[in-house]
């Protein structure tokens, strides 16, 4: 039922004490109500709370198909556990899969960071460049390789490299229209030639 303050309890009981509850507001938010007194009249354990609550926090995002995310290391199986710095790289590495199609997409710095946008990141343009992911993890440009001036300096390449690329369409195009100039002259000669030859034979 909804309380005075627009919240609804969720029927769900955490840690396994029914003197704990959730308590949902609006969009995701959603709020840990507990007594530390239990109805029993005994003292509820805060035991091993915070994996108690990691593990509720899992269920939930299965149940209600939130993004899910991964406990804190101290909480999962030694088989489950990542290393701290393959979690930051495995970020990192998004991140930079996405500049790299950003730029190769893009003419300008405001192209690439709209790009980024679309892509679920909150992008920080002044001096520098960084980048905030949609599970709010920060980083610089310059963490991943790419400042504000490496993307300046990759997005004139690219330009370069389009520029190259069309000269060199534009010269395979030529060099066609040439061969067929040429093949065309030729049919035409053999044609002529052919045309002597019968006009010879009926002499």
């Amino acid at each position: 039922p909804y309380t005075l303050r627009g919240v609804r309890t969720v029927r769900r009981r955490v840690l396994g004490d029914p003197a704990v509850v959730i308590w949902k507001g609006a969009g995701c938010l959603a709020y840990i109500v507990a007594n530390r007194i239990g109805f029993d009249g005994k003292t509820a354990s805060d035991s091993n709370s915070y994996k108690h609550v990691a593990e509720f926090a899992r269920k939930m995002e299965l149940e209600y198909k939130l993004e899910r995310v991964l406990s804190p290391n101290k909480f999962l199986k030694p088989e489950q556990r990542v290393a701290q710095s393959q979690r930051v790289d495995n970020r990192k590495e998004t991140l930079k899969k996405h500049l790299q199609t950003a730029i190769k997409q893009s003419r300008d710095v405001q192209q690439v960071k709209k790009y980024m946008e679309q892509r679920g990141y909150e992008v920080e343009l002044g001096r520098g460049i960084a980048f905030t992911d949609a599970q709010h993890v920060r980083f610089k440009g310059s963490q991943v390789g790419y400042a504000l001036m490496d993307i300046e300096k990759k997005l004139k390449q690219e330009q370069l490299l389009r520029q190259q690329q069309e000269q060199n369409r534009q010269a395979q195009l030529i060099r066609q229209q040439q061969e067929e100039f040429k093949r065309q002259q030729q049919q035409e000669k053999e044609m002529q030639q052919e045309h002597q030859h019968s006009q010879g034979i009926s002499r």
